[in-house]
Parts: structure tokens; C-alpha cells; sequence
């Protein structure tokens, strides 16, 4: 019986222990949602207390640092002492274009200024619960502190980027170091030598300085060797960068009647043209022109209409390319482009008058042919004259004389003479013969057959086909000219004239 009422009160008890267990677990799901709530909402009471707590002390920080009784931001940096040396850097986003019209360039580029100012130090007011190093401060803070007046000397129209805001900042370090980045679009002169354009080499400069500070007040100085680097995505159309070359020099500049001296930074880009498309568009097709031209030196002569059109298309053709200014720069000078293109041009023109120089000794020839012949034909004609007066003389002179010394002595003279004329009578009427049979000839087959045989054997004018050498020689002489000249033209623009780039690296600079 004991034991019954044991075991009966041990499963009531487990019974209650799982009731409570079970009913702690619902209490349990139910207000968790709530604490967590509430643990959340106590961090972020804490975070928003220490957040403002730390922004009330870097207010009361700034406020501490700029106050007008320790800070005046119209007075540089270490008045009296020391120059405030101002190191800068650039970084080029974008380059170009470039006009060789108006010898300007223009790039994009972030540009930053760091100097320090030892009067916004604040490292001995910071405590252990703010740790600021460094405070990012957006353009209006530059109302406030002191910043170079730094101006580019070759400027043109430069200008700062301002969507959405101003694109300019600054960041106060809390050794009193500040580094002022601004983004520019910059628009500056360059000074080009354009005798070897497009083969040319140029160097665009840009000048930094201060323009009211001399360099006992504020000094400029390069950060680094590297202080003008390229984005990588910087490409350009027409040039090529060869390098960027850094320098430092110093202006004297007269103001009033004392001369100040000014700290100027300098950097020199210096930029190959692309000659691509001045092959493509301007050199080539003016080569093949040329070649073109001497295609009638292999067209007959005696085609007047066919080797006139040749030349004068060339012609035409060269001075439309060549000087109608694509691909030229309108300078006070002769280029290497427009030498080229005059060296075409005479070519053309060459070979044009070298057609009318045939056709005048070929007519030439031929006049002088005709010429000839009428010669021969009145020599023959009174040759024959003279033959038949000749004969009936000589008979009646032998009748007379039939007695006498007189007589035998005239009548041996005769028979000596016409024994002598009996050879020249025959030549005579073999000459005349072949004349005939020559003038048959010119008649039916050929023209100037009879002149040609006539002046073979009376040596005449021998000067004959003098056009037809012209035209072989020049075949020959006009290729070979026009190569040994590209060459030379090649050498001499490429590898021998200079680029004139008259900049000068100084000691302190570099090249990169």
C-alpha cells in the first residue's frame, strides 16, 4: 500500500515538472520578441548618444581651431618665417584635343595642392574617446582656412567642374597638414614647330606659380618623381605620348620698381604625331598619282588627245589633293607635307611637259624632212635642166670647127669632155631613176620614204627619232628620280632635321 501511494505521487510530480516546463517555454516565446526590442533599442540610444557626443566635440573642435582671435585665414602659413612650400601633383583623366591652328591643348585633370598650416593642429586636444587622424571637409570649408593662389602662367580658359556640387575638397590632417584636390578642365597654350608637320615631335608645356606670392613667401615643389602620372585610359587620336618630363624653375617678375622672384613648377608633354592617316590619306594617294601620270610615256606619240588627258587629269587631280588643305596646317611656312606634295606636283607637271617637248621635236623632225625633200627635188629638177642645155651646145660647137689647128684642137678638147661627162650622164640617170621609184613608194606605201633614202645618201639631217629616245629615257629617268627623292625626303625628315623642342630639364627634375 506504501508503495502504491509512492509510485502514484512521483507521476503526479513529473506531471507538474513537464506542465511547468512547458508553460515557462510559451512565456518564454512570447516575451523575447519584446527584450530583444528593448536590448536594441538601448545600443542604439548609447550609439546615437556617443555619436552625438562625438560630433559635439569635433563642432566644439573646429569651432577651438578656427576661431577668429587664434586663426586668420588672409595670412599664409608661418608668416615671417619660412616659405610655405606647397607640393602638388597631378593626375591627367583625359588629354586632348590639340588645334595646331591655335596652338592650344586641353586636358582634365584632378589637381591637389598639400602644404601645412601649423595652426590647425589638433592632435593635442584629441582625448582617448576621439581618435580623429584625419577630418574630410567639403568645399565650403575652403572659405575658412587659407589656400595658395595658385594660377597656370599658359593658361587660357580653365575652369572648375561644379555638377552637382563644386568638385573640390579638402582634408585636414591632424599634424595641421591640409591636401586640397580640385578637378580642372585646363586650356593651355602650346607653343608647336610645325617644318616637319605631320612627322612632327611636340612638347606642350603647362606652368604652375603663385601670382602674388614671391618664393620668400609660398615655394612650389613637385611630390615625388612621379607627380604627374596618365590614367591608364588616357588615349588620343592623332598623338602619342613619348613622356612627361617635370622641372622647377624661377620667374622674375617687375612689379611696381622692385622685381620679385616667383617659384614656377613646370611640366612638359611630349607627344609624337600619329602618321597613319596622313599615309593613308595624303601620301599614298599622291605617290600613285604620280604614278599614274607616267603611264603616257607608254602611249603613242602621234595620240595627242590620249597623253594630253593623262596629264592634265594628273594635274588637276594633284592640286585638288594636294593644296586644296586637307591634311595641311595653315602656317607662314612650307612643311614637310606640302614639300612632299610640291615634289608630286612636279612630277605631274614634269611629265606633262615632257609630252609637249615630243610633240615639238617629233613636228620638229618632220618639217625638216619635208624640208629636205623639196631640196632634192629642186637640185634634181635643175640638174636636169642644165643637162639638156648642155647637149645640143656641144653639137653645134663640133659642126663649126671642120678645119685648122683651131679646129682639130677644139674637137679633141670636146671628145675629152664628153668622154668624161659619159660617167657623171649615167650616174645622173640612175639618181633619177631611184628618185622616181622612191616618190612611187612615198606615194603608195609610206610617207617620207624618198626623203629617208635622199638624206641617207646625201647626208642630210641626221637628227631623227630623237622623240621616241626622249620617251624611252624617260621611262626610265622618271621612276629612278622619283625613288632616290622619296628616300632622301624620308632620311631627312625622320632621322636627320630636329624637332626643335627647345624646353630644357633642369637638375631638379625628371623624366619619366
Amino acid at each position: 500500500m506504501t508503495i502504491a501511494r509512492g509510485n502514484v505521487m512521483s507521476t503526479a510530480c513529473k506531471k507538474s515538472n513537464t506542465f511547468f516546463l512547458l508553460s515557462s517555454t510559451v512565456v518564454y516565446e512570447q516575451l523575447m520578441p519584446s527584450v530583444n526590442w528593448l536590448i536594441l533599442g538601448i545600443f542604439l540610444s548609447l550609439g546615437a548618444q556617443s555619436e552625438q557626443k562625438n560630433l559635439s566635440t569635433t563642432t566644439d573642435l573646429l569651432d577651438s581651431l578656427l576661431s577668429e582671435n587664434k586663426y586668420d585665414r588672409k595670412i599664409r602659413p608661418g608668416l615671417g618665417g619660412p616659405p610655405t612650400v606647397i607640393q602638388t601633383d597631378i593626375e591627367i583623366r583625359s588629354f586632348g584635343p590639340i588645334s595646331e591652328s591655335e596652338m592650344v591643348y586641353s586636358m582634365d585633370c584632378y589637381f591637389r595642392q598639400t602644404w601645412n598650416d601649423s595652426r590647425l593642429q589638433f592632435h593635442h586636444l584629441l582625448n582617448e574617446k576621439l581618435r580623429l587622424q584625419v577630418l574630410s571637409m567639403d568645399w565650403k570649408f575652403l572659405q575658412k582656412v587659407w589656400i595658395p593662389d595658385t594660377f597656370f602662367l599658359n593658361g587660357k580658359s580653365s575652369y572648375l567642374h561644379k555638377v552637382t556640387a563644386p568638385n573640390k575638397f579638402i582634408r585636414l590632417h591632424k599634424s595641421g597638414q591640409l591636401r586640397y584636390s580640385m578637378r580642372l578642365t585646363v586650356k593651355a597654350s602650346c607653343p608647336m614647330h610645325l617644318r616637319k608637320y605631320p612627322l612632327d615631335t611636340q612638347a606642350c608645356p603647362l606652368e604652375i606659380g603663385s601670382y602674388a606670392y614671391p618664393t620668400h613667401d609660398v615655394f612650389y615643389k613637385w611630390k615625388g618623381p612621379d607627380a604627374v602620372t596618365l590614367s591608364k585610359d588616357v588615349v588620343l587620336s592623332q598623338y602619342d605620348f613619348v613622356n612627361i618630363s617635370i622641372s622647377h624653375r624661377t620667374n622674375v617678375v617687375k612689379v611696381g620698381n622692385r622685381e620679385d622672384q616667383r617659384s614656377v613648377l613646370l611640366v612638359h608633354f611630349k607627344i609624337r604625331r600619329r602618321r597613319g592617316y596622313f599615309i593613308l590619306q595624303i601620301y599614298a594617294p599622291c605617290a600613285m598619282i604620280v604614278g599614274a601620270s607616267w603611264v603616257s610615256f607608254w602611249i603613242n606619240r602621234s595620240d595627242a588627245a590620249g597623253r594630253v588627258a593623262v596629264g592634265a587629269t594628273t594635274v588637276l587631280t594633284m592640286v585638288t589633293m594636294g593644296f586644296g588643305g586637307r591634311g595641311r596646317e595653315k602656317v607662314n611656312q612650307a612643311t614637310a607635307i606640302d614639300w612632299f606634295v610640291i615634289m608630286c606636283f612636279t612630277f605631274v607637271f614634269a611629265a606633262l611637259v615632257e609630252y609637249a617637248f615630243v610633240n615639238y621635236i617629233d613636228t620638229y623632225e618632220k618639217n625638216q624632212i619635208k624640208k629636205q625633200l623639196e631640196l632634192d627635188r629642186e637640185k634634181k629638177k635643175k640638174e636636169t635642166a642644165l643637162d639638156t642645155i648642155t647637149e645640143p651646145a656641144e653639137s653645134s660647137q663640133a659642126a663649126q670647127t671642120s678645119s685648122g689647128f683651131s679646129t682639130v684642137r677644139f674637137q679633141e678638147t670636146a671628145k675629152e669632155n664628153h668622154i668624161k661627162k659619159k660617167p657623171d650622164d649615167h650616174m645622173r640617170q640612175q639618181q633619177m631613176q631611184l628618185q622616181q621609184l622612191g616618190q612611187r613608194l612615198s606615194l603608195r606605201r609610206r610617207p617620207f620614204t624618198a626623203g629617208r633614202l635622199s638624206l641617207e645618201k646625201s647626208g642630210g639631217y641626221r637628227n631623227r627619232h630623237i622623240a621616241s629616245k626622249v620617251d624611252s629615257y624617260a621611262r626610265i629617268v622618271f621612276p629612278v628620280t622619283f625613288i632616290v627623292l622619296n628616300v632622301m625626303y624620308w632620311t631627312l625628315f625622320l632621322h636627320i632635321m630636329d624637332d626643335e623642342l627647345t624646353y630644357l630639364t633642369e637638375q631638379d627634375g625628371s623624366v619619366h
